[in-house]
Order: C-alpha cells, then sequence, then structure tokens
C-alpha cells in the first residue's frame, strides 16, 4: 500500500470516508448524496459503466435525460473531491473514459483490503482485517438495496474470520 501523502483512501465499513494524506472528507460533507453514491459504488466495485451508473442513480428516467444528470453528478463529485482534498485528487481516484468508470489502481479500499486480508486466511491477517471492520458496509445506507448483499458477504466474512481465529487460539 502506498503510505505517501498523496495516497487516497476510501472507507465504506463502519463510515464512508474519503482521505488523502492528513486532509478527511466525511459523509457530511457531501452537499449531493448521488455524486457520494456514485463514489461507494464505483469503490466497492472498482469499475462501472455508464449505463450501469445512470440505471443505478436515476432508475426511473429515461437514458438521454440520466445522461445528462450523470455528467452534472460526476461534475460535483470531481468539485467535492478536489475542494475537500485537494486539486488532483479527482483524477487520482477515477478515471471516465469510453463510458466506463474506472477507480484508479493507486485507491485503496478497506473493503478491497478486507477482503484480500480474509483471502489470505493466516492468523495475522485475519486479525488485520477485523481490525478494518469497523462496521458493516456503509452503514448510514442500511436500507439501500444495492449494499445487501455486499453488506452480508462481508459479515459472514467477519464472522468466519473471528471462528478461524477463535480456533487458531484454542488450538
Amino acid at each position: 500500500m502506498n503510505t505517501s501523502s498523496s495516497s487516497i483512501r476510501i472507507f465504506l465499513l463502519g463510515r464512508f470516508e474519503v482521505t488523502r494524506g492528513e486532509r478527511i472528507l466525511q459523509a457530511s460533507s457531501w452537499t449531493r448524496r448521488k455524486a457520494a453514491a456514485l463514489l461507494q459504488r464505483l469503490a466497492l466495485e472498482r469499475r462501472l459503466l455508464k449505463e450501469q451508473a445512470i440505471e443505478f442513480l436515476w432508475p426511473e428516467i429515461d437514458p438521454t435525460s440520466g445522461a445528462n444528470n450523470l455528467y452534472r453528478t460526476l461534475h460535483t463529485l470531481r468539485q467535492t473531491l478536489d475542494t475537500a482534498l485537494g486539486p488532483g485528487t479527482a483524477e487520482a481516484t477515477l478515471v471516465f473514459q469510453d463510458g466506463v468508470f474506472t477507480l484508479t489502481d493507486t485507491v485503496w479500499v478497506d473493503v478491497t483490503e478486507f477482503n484480500s486480508l480474509i483471502q489470505t486466511g493466516d492468523p495475522a491477517s485475519l486479525t488485520a482485517a477485523l481490525r478494518l471492520y469497523t462496521g458493516d458496509l456503509l452503514l448510514d445506507d442500511r436500507y439501500a438495496e444495492w449494499t445487501l448483499s455486499s453488506r452480508e458477504r462481508l459479515r459472514r466474512g467477519q464472522r468466519e474470520a473471528r471462528l478461524t481465529l477463535a480456533a487458531h487460539a484454542r488450538d
């Protein structure tokens, strides 16, 4: 993991927070909920098609209106990141090219790290994973349908990690 002051970190477990160095952008600082939701979904999936983003954010409107809304939301997202975390943050966080949103490889996401540590499976990795699990996925959006299966999968991973560690301690 890159620990330089310019590294961007996104936290989805227990809270929604984006950090860059010492600067912190908390969930309450977002002026547009849709912009935050777009970043949250992108952080979780790392790649999102334009059509998926429109369907996710505005399932009830036509594609043209959805595209217009999406460009305004993307502008707000970029502006929020750059204002709160410093110029260039948006560019270092996500790319939108050829109708595809991609989270840049250098962005650290707690869920990705948690899953990686769980997969490793040794006691030190499981302990580190449990330290990352400060709460369920996106607690402020606990009733959002798109978070339900991921939240349950992460809960299961956390439970299994605790059981595996308990078995190691017992042995």
